[in-house]
């Protein structure tokens, strides 16, 4: 991979996880117990199933590999 694209994929990581962390708690009201799709500081899409949103992000011409996928759910884990 050109190291050019390396560090378009790791900011536009960094946009994604900044915009999820702004807005996850209306996120996570909307779509609780939902995997969410994030891409370029933008919601894509969500699901309640991990292959409907793959599904859904690839029939938006996204490529899934590039898209930030975040399960929400109410119950906070602890790792």
């Amino acid at each position: 991979m050109e190291t050019e694209n390396v560090l378009r994929l790791l900011e536009s990581a960094e946009k994604d996880a900044q915009w999820l962390d702004k807005n996850y708690s209306k996120l996570l009201t909307k779509y609780p117990d939902h995997f969410v799709a994030i891409h370029n500081g933008n919601f894509v899409d969500a699901s309640q199933k991990f292959e409907e949103l793959i599904s859904k992000i690839e029939n938006k011409n996204l490529n899934p590999a590039e898209i930030m996928i975040e399960f929400l759910s109410k119950i906070k884990r602890i790792l």
